[in-house]
């Protein structure tokens, strides 16, 4: 609510802990400041990241450049919401090389790949953390300055970070499943959801979207089990693929759904029996994140997280017959191969 005279004296107001709970602990990590901005003390604000050291700055200091905290050049506006991405990378390759990086957008939402960080910073003068047991918020020890944090997400990756809520009272699922020389993409929605027009929409890079031929999709009734799909048999010459669905409504306002990554490799992974009645065993060269079993519709039924292993047996007696799409992650690529169940 203001940023000038002596209200604001760059102060850390956010920071990470190895500990949690009543822990008395001075390892405060990836320290998030706060300061007046330069040009304009009054109406605009910076924001700055140090890896350990809570130094309070004076203002000569500041326009001197000096290094801890290290500020952003770019000055912020009082009043207005920022979506602020603090990241701490462990690095093994000593005890005081830990890498923080900090990230100011004016808009709610995160690009799908990484930026450039308005800072990075490594400071090799002070300790790495061996874990991060929690986040911490503070009041700066001097002045009356307030601020509204409206919430706060701890993600491991960027990619999970990215994954957006769906359309409210929209959109009940969306998928897109890459096989050999195909996208599959499938969604279905809530009941009585007040859309009945859908785009699909593909990127390269995850920023610049385009529609795709043929999969403007126009539905007159809208019920509990409309399920809808697109396949995109043109892939362009790309390892990596981004879909997301544009949701229109009757009075012309549209919303997106989250954006599907999808890796398109040549892991050796192979599923079998294919048909199969009892279980199939899903093998790998490498360690299986995770596996996922999708119906023709589109919804996941089947789903098992880090398994590490190179073989993971699933019994699927109880599955329906028919056609399903095994979604699996090795070493954070993705696979998936269609099977038929057939009892």
């Amino acid at each position: 609510d203001s940023a000038g005279g002596k209200d604001t004296l760059t102060d850390y107001f956010f920071h990470f802990l190895d500990g949690a709970g009543a822990v008395t602990s001075s390892n405060f990590r990836a320290r998030l400041f706060a300061c007046y901005g330069a040009t304009d003390s009054l109406t605009k604000f910076r924001l700055g990241i140090s890896k350990g050291t809570n130094a309070k700055l004076t203002a000569s200091q500041i326009t001197a450049g000096a290094k801890v905290p290290q500020f952003t050049t770019i000055e912020y506006n009082v009043g207005q919401t920022y979506l602020v991405v603090l990241k701490y990378t462990f690095n093994t390759t000593g005890a005081k090389d830990d890498e923080i990086k900090l990230f100011v957008f004016s808009t709610g939402s995160l690009p799908v790949a990484e930026p450039v960080a308005d800072i990075t910073f490594t400071d090799a003068q002070v300790s790495d953390l061996a874990r991060i047991s929690s986040v911490c918020i503070r009041q700066g020890s001097v002045g009356k300055t307030f601020g509204t944090i409206d919430g706060i997400k701890v993600f491991t990756t960027w990619d999970a970070a990215t994954i957006a809520l769906l359309p409210n009272n929209k959109l009940n699922s969306f998928t897109a499943i890459g096989l050999k020389d195909v996208v599959n993409v499938n969604w279905n929605l809530y009941c009585g959801a007040s859309a009945n027009k859908f785009v699909v929409e593909r990127s390269i890079d995850g920023i610049n979207f385009s529609e795709l031929t043929g999969s403007y999709i126009t539905s007159s009734k809208i019920n509990c089990s409309s399920n809808y799909g697109f396949t995109d048999k043109h892939l362009p010459n790309s390892t990596t693929l981004y879909y997301r669905l544009k949701v229109i409504s009757d009075n012309g306002n549209f919303e997106y759904s989250s954006i599907q990554k999808i890796k398109l490799n040549n892991i050796k992974l192979s599923v079998s029996p294919n048909p199969a009645s009892n279980e199939i065993v899903v093998n790998a060269n490498n360690s299986i994140g995770s596996v996922e079993i999708y119906n023709i519709s589109g919804k996941r039924i089947y789903n098992k997280q880090q398994s590490n292993s190179y073989s993971l047996r699933i019994p699927i007696s109880h599955f329906s017959d028919g056609p399903y799409i095994v979604k699996t992650t090795v070493q954070g690529e993705i696979n998936s191969t269609k099977i038929l169940i057939k009892h």
